[in-house]
């Protein structure tokens, strides 16, 4: 992250459902948070996103869970 200070975390899976909200505070930047995941999630693509506390997009990616 290029800021420190209050993030939020959305996690969604590939038809656009919310699977998980997680607000965090990131000390310093690069600061790392470990994002849990649940065995209820199915196998596929997710998308993950992280806004500021203006809820401005800041970062976002995505990962293949098995």
């Amino acid at each position: 992250l290029k800021q420190t200070g209050l993030h939020r975390i959305q996690i969604a899976d590939a038809t656009g459902r919310v699977v998980l909200l997680k607000q965090f505070n990131a000390a310093a930047k690069g600061y790392t948070e470990k994002i849990p995941t649940d065995s209820r999630w199915g196998s596929g693509v997710y998308y993950i996103r992280v806004f500021d506390t203006q809820n401005k997009l800041v970062s976002k990616s995505s990962f293949i869970f098995q």
